[in-house]
């Protein structure tokens, strides 16, 4: 199983995150037309289940992007600097459903797993940097992650 880290774009519809084709079907397992809906467990930070979602996904043919909402994104404020955008981490789960956790730059383990993605980034430069990694490699409870 894996684990995708990313940095979250934009300040105006931020709550939407966009993922290259080239990302969703290693990830997701489905080629990105097919894939209509997202099933997510929202974990907070004991590793508690919060709640189940069915977001729906597009497959955006102009852009070449494929997108959903972030459950929980709403109602909070993007930060103002670009260097500590918002991150999703997404790990698959057995089942189809994969857990996520959404966190802002004021959470207290944001410095650690910013510092894990900068390391392992997969991504030019000039892109969100974003990765694809083993759970494995995360270890049991490294970077305060419960996923």
């Amino acid at each position: 199983m894996d684990v995708l880290i990313s940095e979250v774009a934009g300040r105006g519809r931020w709550t939407q995150f966009n993922l290259k084709l080239t990302w969703v079907q290693p990830f997701f397992g489905s080629p990105p037309a097919a894939m209509t809906l997202v099933r997510l467990c929202e974990l907070n930070a004991a590793g508690v289940s919060v709640q189940n979602y069915n977001q729906p996904a597009v497959f955006k043919p102009n852009s070449r992007n494929w997108a959903f909402e972030i459950p929980g994104a709403h109602g909070l404020k993007y930060p103002v600097n670009k260097q500590t955008r918002p991150l999703l981490v997404i790990a698959q789960r057995p089942g189809g459903r994969s857990s996520f956790e959404l966190l802002m730059p004021n959470d207290g383990r944001y410095p650690a797993v910013a510092a894990f993605l900068a390391a392992h980034r997969q991504t030019p430069l000039v892109h969100l940097s974003r990765t694809i990694v083993p759970r494995a490699s995360l270890g049991a409870g490294r970077l305060g992650l419960q996923i």
